[in-house]
């Protein structure tokens, strides 16, 4: 999907699925979502595709 944005110079920014995530590092705490990533205000979107 990046690589085809890329090529028609589409900005985009993907939201992948966490839901049956099981390669998380070991912290001790669970999580749901690691803390680096993007903010959900930034995703003002024209178009959702789901794959």
């Amino acid at each position: 999907m990046k690589r085809i944005a890329e090529m028609m110079n589409v900005p985009i920014i993907m939201f992948p699925d966490q839901s049956g995530v099981m390669d998380a590092p070991m912290t001790g705490r669970y999580e749901i979502f690691l803390r680096a990533g993007q903010q959900l205000m930034k995703s003002n979107h024209l178009v959702t595709v789901k794959i």
